[in-house]
């Protein structure tokens, strides 16, 4: 038999499977089940970091998360000390009720993250505040028995009480004060049904709790598997994608949008743009839509869309300051291109993190332009460079100095941390520590994120060690 005549099965099924998981049924799988989202009219949508995002419009988010589904895996459970979300805090005050919004794609009903790191980052918290005496806890652990076994639901709730030890060590959440618990609750889709939206609902809570809705985007699926959505009387079908959104780095190629097609990009295009890609009949992708065709009208929208859409100045400038002490440094998000001209009445010195362009028009600022890529490899080289940026910084009591990134979240952060182990004790007065250590690095970190949304990466944290304590180990 020749093989060139007749291809083997792995081959033919290999094909199969590209040809389900293209980039046309990626994006219908991600317009159905931000749909799902939409039909349980919640009213306080929080996505979480990355996958998330992709299931929930920008104009109907009220927030965003950052719950690592590593940190629920099997025998790895753990509550993150750099991950705190500690801003989900005042607003689970405000609204009572606050709804995590995720998705993944391994055949499971829902996340890890949703099913076991929400959970544990709940029981943590309910735990510091019911021993400060603020309220009486019934239960410590709540977990979906759907994904949770008995078993495991018994040696997380074991290691509770170490994370707790662990944050109130390090005085992570002395500043919080909540009245009552945080509980969590899951809802996720209901496989029976094609062509409505129907969702199933585990766990309770009453009037006397903060609740956290764990809400899974899609459909639990395996192998080939088919979606049906039926408007009006109109019917489409399309190879279903679980999670499809998740690691769009993967499956997004630089043919689209030059690569920089996200969830943000993705759904202002489609509101700009709605009839190009949307069929008002059923409200989806129009079916006769290529994915040559649909990758031509993508770029063809994205390199249409006026520079105003698309950027904007530096903007999110948060000071870094608190009751009693201001540091001097702020933090930002610089968008192309940026005008030091426009930071000078507010700053003596401005940090550019960034391979952007920055026009440095004048003198009166201060400006030191490193280029580094906002990325894994943009960490790594941040170790080389500390060295000559902390020796730039004048910190004074007078001097102003403005630290901006790509995102704000990561780069620019992981400085502002340098600056505050180096000069700063835990309060943020002016003072030069003895002794620096990891934990000095995880207080400062908590101190900041009280003030504004941070997540430097592992790759960024490492090299802050490397320059502070001449060791990486572990972030």
């Amino acid at each position: 038999m020749d093989p060139d005549i007749f291809p083997s099965l792995h081959s033919v099924t290999k094909q199969l499977r590209q040809q389900s998981l293209s980039l046309k049924n990626r994006l219908q799988s991600i317009v159905h089940d931000a749909k799902f989202v939409e039909s349980l009219d919640l009213p306080v949508l929080v996505p979480n970091e990355r996958c998330g995002l992709w299931y929930v419009p920008p104009q109907k988010r009220t927030d965003s998360a950052y719950f690592k589904s590593t940190d629920g895996h099997m025998n790895e459970w753990a509550f993150s000390f750099r991950r705190l979300n500690i801003h989900l805090l005042p607003l689970l005050q405000k609204t009572e009720t606050i709804a995590i919004v995720d998705s993944t794609r391994r055949g499971k009903l829902m996340p890890d993250a949703l099913s076991k790191t929400t959970p544990i980052w709940c029981a943590v918290i309910s735990t510091i505040m019911a021993k400060r005496g603020f309220f009486e806890l019934d239960n410590v652990l709540y977990t979906p028995r759907s994904m949770v076994s008995e078993s495991e639901h018994n040696e997380i709730a074991k290691k509770i009480n170490h994370f707790v030890l662990e944050a109130e060590r390090l005085h992570l959440f002395d500043n919080v004060e909540l009245d009552k618990p945080i509980v969590p609750c899951w809802i996720y889709p209901d496989n029976e049904g094609e062509g409505r939206f129907g969702g199933r609902f585990e766990g309770h809570f009453g009037s006397s709790s903060y609740r956290i809705q764990c809400v899974t985007a899609s459909r639990k699926a395996s192998g080939n598997s088919y979606a049906t959505a039926v408007h009006d009387g109109k019917s489409i079908s399309w190879n279903y994608v679980q999670g499809a959104a998740d690691d769009h780095e993967l499956w997004i190629s630089n043919e689209v949008c030059e690569g920089k097609l996200n969830a943000d990009l993705f759904w202002k295009i489609l509101d700009k743009n709605k009839s190009s890609f949307i069929d008002s009949e059923t409200g989806y992708l129009y079916d006769w839509l290529t994915d040559e065709k649909l990758v031509k009208r993508l770029n063809e929208a994205y390199f249409n869309m006026d520079s105003d859409s698309l950027t904007s100045p530096i903007s999110d400038i948060t000071f870094i300051e608190n009751d009693e002490n201001d540091t001097g440094i702020a933090l930002g998000v610089i968008k192309e291109p940026l005008s030091v001209q426009s930071l000078q009445k507010r700053f003596n010195q401005v940090i550019i993190l960034s391979e952007k362009e920055v026009l440095a028009d004048d003198k009166a600022v201060k400006v030191h332009h490193y280029k580094l890529q906002s990325s894994k490899k943009g960490s790594k080289q941040l170790r080389a460079i500390l060295p000559s940026l902390m020796g730039s910084i004048d910190i004074t009591n007078t001097n102003k100095v403005l630290i901006a990134c790509d995102t704000g979240t990561d780069l620019g952060p992981g400085v502002a941390l340098a600056i505050l182990c180096k000069n700063f004790d835990s309060d943020w007065k002016q003072n030069c520590p003895r002794y620096i250590d990891k934990d000095t690095v995880r207080r400062h970190s908590a101190a900041l994120a009280h003030v504004r949304r941070i997540n430097p990466s592992r790759n960024t944290l490492q090299s802050i060690n490397t320059y502070l304590m001449g060791t990486a180990g572990p972030a």
